[in-house]
């Protein structure tokens, strides 16, 4: 590996601690003019941590950043962005209230004398964004673009103050399939045109599709940097695993019942938002999958069963019952449990510690009066870190574990509360390769024991291997029977969902 060529950047021999432990332990690698790297690795291996180091947000505990083949000393995101280097984070900083081109500004702004103008402003970003192909009105607000959109106006925000060298973090995420397409041809074109591009994710499809060449880490060590044309999607799944990946698809080794049985709930063009019209028939132990583009209306539907949203037409009947659900607590008495989307901003409280946040939904069972009752706590935070493979101390708090692991204690959060249906939406977003299998493996042996699951994912693959009725969403109707998991071809559910 070279790390003294022009248009290179690179970490050679980087360390980094925190309270005396190493997360990262001598890590060398290097990102190339105009080429694209794939970073990857289970959550916790280092790679954020790496990314941070190069952006200037965290400093190393020991060895050089090398840019052009010069150490130089990153000590903050703006010193970083001035060498060329600007990183694109999974959570985006566009401020959604500002329009396009006050975020595109913020805090550079063209003056004409002692006032702002505007004028030179819109016209740089409407050049901007066309040299991109962002159709967008500079004074739109950002928030109404979409998600796909927001992360294409932070990279050319990137590319516009000079970046020569863009780092972006799990850029596919919230997107759909369209979206991670155009995305993934961006970054090609970016890379074709001299930029040099690392690309942090969890897809090793989009990893192999997309990168010149590919570091993995484990446990905080470079365990492969090679080129992709020599690598496959096995030879990859097994350096972040460490074990060769199962040839048999883990929906063909589970157990799995038989299309029909009892009806649990029976749902009759309900509409909510972007859900205008959904009718479906739920049967009880079922992972019924709902696939859709972003807004079709999946996500609102399971919303409005967890009583976040109101519904405004239709009807629904659990067990036979009409089910009007109108809060959260309310749905939480009937039986249902929802996984987010947002894990972070909805799904637990991240200063709490493991334990804590598992009996969050289950309170009145572990606690005496005000407090907690800690012993209770920490024997069902055993429990569930035994059953789910939570890997850390129990006394962490959750905002330090990794996403896989956050995931995990939001799973055993619902199961400690006894939730008999859950409502999962995107369940593996952001996880790692092993915390996805977990997480699959998991969401058969709950339907297995009884439990009914509405699995809401952007990933195709993710529904066809969990689920064993798909319904598909368009332009936010779904009406008609459900797609038995045998008869399902990831193309044809494509098609209909466009």
């Amino acid at each position: 590996m070279s790390t003294g060529q022009a248009g290179s950047l690179a970490l050679s021999g980087i360390v980094k601690r925190y309270d005396s432990a190493p997360v990262v332990r001598g890590v060398s690698f290097s990102l190339r003019a105009g080429e694209v790297t794939a970073l990857l690795g289970h959550n916790g291996a280092g790679k954020s941590t790496a990314l941070k180091i190069l952006g200037g947000a965290e400093q190393p505990s020991g060895g050089h950043i090398l840019l052009d083949g010069e150490a130089v000393t990153l000590t903050t995101p703006r010193i970083a962005e001035a060498h060329g280097i600007a990183v694109v984070w999974q959570e985006l900083r566009i401020i959604e209230k500002l329009t396009v081109t006050q975020n595109f500004f913020l805090n550079r702004e063209k003056r004409r004398g002692p006032f702002t103008d505007r004028t030179a402003m819109n016209e740089h970003v409407r050049r901007a964004l066309a040299t991109y192909g962002l159709a967008a009105d500079p004074d739109m607000a950002a928030g109404a673009l979409s998600p796909a959109d927001r992360q294409m106006l932070e990279i050319i925000i990137a590319l516009d103050k000079g970046g020569r060298f863009l780092l972006l973090d799990e850029p596919t995420s919230a997107l759909n399939a369209s979206e991670i397409t155009r995305l993934l041809d961006t970054v090609r074109r970016l890379a074709a045109g001299g930029t040099s591009i690392a690309i942090v994710t969890h897809k090793l499809g989009e990893a192999l599709a997309v990168a010149d060449h590919v570091v993995v880490m484990k446990d905080g060590d470079v365990v492969l940097d090679a080129e992709r044309a020599d690598l496959s999607e096995a030879d990859l799944a097994y350096y972040i695993t460490g074990h060769r990946r199962d040839a048999t698809p883990l929906a063909e080794v589970s157990p799995r019942t038989a299309f029909g049985g009892t009806t649990l709930l029976d749902i009759k063009t309900l509409s909510s938002g972007n859900c205008r019209s959904a009718s479906l028939e739920i049967n009880a132990g079922r992972v019924v999958g709902l696939y859709g583009v972003a807004g079709a209306g999946q996500v609102e539907l399971l919303e409005v069963l967890f009583g976040v949203r109101p519904m405004q037409g239709g009807e629904i009947r659990l067990a036979g019952e009409p089910y009007v659900p109108t809060t959260p607590r309310a749905a939480l008495a009937k039986g249902f449990g929802f996984l987010t989307d947002d894990r972070k901003a909805n799904g637990f409280i991240p200063d709490m510690t493991i334990g804590k946040n598992i009996v969050l939904a289950s309170i009145d069972r572990f606690s005496r009066g005000i407090w907690f009752d800690d012993a209770a706590v920490a024997e069902q935070a055993r429990t569930m870190a035994a059953r789910l493979a939570i890997r850390s101390p129990l006394g962490t708090s959750v905002r330090r574990l990794s996403g896989g692991n956050q995931q995990k204690v939001i799973f055993a959060k619902w199961v400690t509360a006894r939730s008999r249906i859950l409502l999962l939406a995107e369940p593996t977003k952001g996880v790692d390769i092993g915390a996805k299998a977990e997480i699959h493996a998991l969401i058969r042996e709950l339907a297995a024991a009884g439990d009914t699951l509405l699995v809401c994912s952007s990933e195709i693959e993710e529904i066809l291997e969990v689920s064993d009725v798909i319904y598909v969403f368009r332009h936010g109707i779904c009406e008609g029977t459900g797609i038995p998991r045998a008869e399902a071809e990831a193309r044809s559910i494509l098609a209909q969902s466009l």
